[in-house]
């Protein structure tokens, strides 16, 4: 299930990007940790999710019918519902999605230099940094000197960060299961496979 919680965060922010276009979002999806993207400006713009004023609850059967149709705006609005509740859960282990990416991406390849984890998690370089500082304070993490390398720092996760990644993606999980009740475990397989296959091929 670790890979379906890679996939729900790397995610969210992936799964987005096939929805941008319906709102007319611009620019990155994702961008650094607590920082609003354009997108999620204009998406709380038109569904009165965001602003000074009373938000407004979305309901989804109130929505326009051509709305309703677009396979984009569905699958943001789904994105958006597991990403507030990922990053909720998270919050109660100290974690952000960003963070739990990492823990992630070193618990599948191990060790790793700041570029190679950039590179798979989609993390901007100068947001990595300071996330990494974060993590190796708390001794979720190691930044180690490459032996054949000096000027290169490798990261690897530490046991405290196996078990603490442990428990939070059993937390996700829970979070899946309750977003995606309505379908049948076969279905979610199906959910999951066409979903990465449009990702796979849009990047």
């Amino acid at each position: 299930m670790l890979g379906v919680g890679c996939w729900v965060l790397g995610v969210g922010c992936w799964v987005l990007g096939v929805g941008c276009w319906v709102l007319g979002a611009r620019g990155r999806v994702w961008n650094a940790i607590g920082k609003r993207t354009g997108f999620e400006h204009e998406l709380a713009h038109v569904e009165g999710m965001g602003g000074m004023g009373k938000r407004t609850k979305f309901r989804f059967e109130m929505a326009p019918q051509a709305l309703r149709r677009r396979t984009g705006f569905v699958i943001c609005r789904l994105a958006l519902l597991i990403r507030q509740r990922s990053a909720a859960r998270l919050s109660s282990f100290s974690l952000t999605m960003q963070s739990y990416a990492v823990l992630c991406c070193l618990a599948d390849c191990g060790r790793l230099s700041q570029k190679e984890i950039a590179a798979r998690t989609g993390i901007d370089p100068s947001d990595l940094l300071p996330l990494l500082d974060a993590l190796q304070e708390e001794i979720r993490v190691f930044c180690e000197q490459d032996d054949a390398d000096c000027r290169r720092d490798d990261v690897r996760i530490s046991g405290i960060g196996v078990r603490l990644l442990a428990r939070a993606s059993q937390a996700l999980d829970e979070i899946e299961a309750e977003l995606l009740c309505a379908l049948s475990v076969q279905e979610r397989a199906l959910l999951r496979e066409l979903a990465a296959r449009v990702v796979a091929e849009g990047c």
